[in-house]
């Protein structure tokens, strides 16, 4: 018998890059004891670079589970993990599709819905402001930070 997918939901965030008329895309780093600070404000970079280590794997795009108790659709579920895991507000503009993948732990089947979104607003601090770090990368340089995932990378 199979297991059903787990759904979840995520957004590739975008802004009006600083230094030309191009666009950056927001990735936050992975969940590591790397990563950790004291509770406070956010970390952000800019310039794409980690001040952690240089491990190409340690961005991803903001994703999480889709919560029935949470969430009222799949839209919902993307904004909310976007503003807990980045604390950006965006305007979901377009829908990228569903992409699958596979859970590492028991290797079940994941349905991840991605959209497009645009930053409205950047928050100081957010709910996983002190395991997560917010970074803004060219379309370039984001695609080769997550290109170690083929479900991310095809987003």
């Amino acid at each position: 018998m199979a297991v059903p997918a787990k759904r979840r939901a995520g957004v590739l965030c975008f802004r009006p890059a600083s230094q030309d008329s191009g666009y950056e895309f927001l990735l936050i780093s992975r969940r590591s004891k790397q990563n950790k600070e004291p509770a406070g404000l956010g970390k952000e970079r800019g310039d794409g670079e980690s001040p952690v280590n240089s491990d190409d794997d340690r961005f991803t795009i903001p994703a999480g589970k889709f919560e029935a108790e949470a969430d009222s659709s799949i839209e919902d579920c993307a904004r909310r993990e976007v503003m807990e895991e980045a604390g950006v507000e965006c305007e979901l503009v377009q829908d990228l599709g569903w992409h699958d993948s596979r859970s590492k732990k028991r290797n079940e089947p994941i349905e991840t819905c991605f959209f497009l979104g645009r930053c409205v607003r950047l928050l100081e601090s957010w709910q996983e402001a002190t395991s997560r770090e917010r970074s803004w990368f060219t379309p370039a340089d984001a695609l080769q930070k997550v290109s170690y995932r083929q479900d991310l990378s095809s987003v």
